[in-house]
């Protein structure tokens, strides 16, 4: 009896095992670029996008996948329960995306311009309703680092402090660029910008 038990209880526990490993196989396949870009006919658009903006292509060569920028929890190491939520929110976003799909909504470019200003629109309410936590998931300020990072701090720790969150109203393109911008003159700001900036706004800010 108790070798029965014992045995039942090892492929209980290996099953539950390989449940949870083919889930998060699942999870991380179904998130990626090349599940976002490929396997759904109406993203090839936005997937055009992406891979011109600076989320996929820029400077440090470290990008930001489709899946940390419109998954929460998917660019931070989840909780249990964060994770749950997770799964729950992919699970009502894929009936809804298959729904779209299997009905060919958006079939054509002009179908998928005609619908972008919606679906920004739709982003921009989610990443408000949920403090931009995908954004937060990679981006800390206190991790900002360097000279060339002073400035870049002083501008979003009084936005941070207040809690006044609102990442796309001054990086609207970050994560998909579909007309060309001018090319930036200057580039970045030079040490010493940064430096006169620290001096000249010192005074108001506490560090």
């Amino acid at each position: 009896m108790i070798r029965w038990i014992r045995l039942w209880g090892t492929i209980f526990g290996l099953s539950g095992v390989a449940l949870v490993a083919l889930t998060n196989k699942a999870v991380i396949w179904s998130s990626s670029n090349a599940f976002c870009g490929t396997f759904c006919d109406s993203m090839t658009w936005a997937s055009a996008g992406y891979h011109q903006g600076p989320h996929f292509i820029n400077g440090s060569g470290v990008g930001a996948s489709c899946g940390q920028c419109h998954i929460p929890y998917d660019s931070s190491h989840a909780a249990a329960t964060e994770y749950v939520k997770m799964l729950l929110f992919k699970a009502a976003r894929g009936a809804k995306d298959f729904w779209n799909e299997s009905h060919k909504t958006i079939a054509t470019r002009e179908e998928w311009e005609k619908r972008r200003p919606q679906l920004g629109a739709e982003f921009d309410s989610y990443l408000q309703a949920h403090n931009y936590i995908t954004c937060r998931g990679c981006h800390v300020l206190d991790a900002f680092g360097g000279p060339r990072s002073q400035m870049k701090v002083l501008i979003h720790k009084d936005i941070i402090k207040a809690n006044d969150v609102g990442c796309l109203r001054c990086h609207r393109d970050v994560g998909h660029v579909y007309e060309q911008p001018v090319a930036k003159v200057g580039g970045w700001y030079t040490t010493e910008e940064a430096g006169s900036g620290e001096k000249k706004t010192t005074g108001s800010l506490e560090f």
